[in-house]
């Protein structure tokens, strides 16, 4: 059985100071959702408590970011984009 339950959207893409991480199912407990540079550090974190969840970007330089959801069934990453 395929598991789709972590897929999400993510917009806007480019951003400039948010951008909304939405599931389109409610996601599993103990989702999280993380913010990697391109080197791979983690600098954000945190529990996805909805189907949408708004995440602020305007203090992070302009660059490119991965946002990945995180459960014990699988992960998911996506590539975002923020201007200055």
């Amino acid at each position: 059985i395929s598991n789709f339950t972590n897929d999400f959207k993510l917009y806007p893409n480019p951003t400039k100071s948010f951008v909304n991480v939405d599931y389109l199912c409610l996601p599993k407990i103990e989702t999280t959702i993380e913010i990697i540079t391109c080197n791979g550090r983690t600098i954000y974190k945190k529990l996805a408590e909805s189907t949408t969840n708004r995440i602020d970007s305007c203090q992070l330089p302009a660059g490119i970011y991965f946002i990945k959801s995180i459960n014990q069934q699988c992960s998911l990453t996506k590539k975002f984009i923020i201007n200055e």
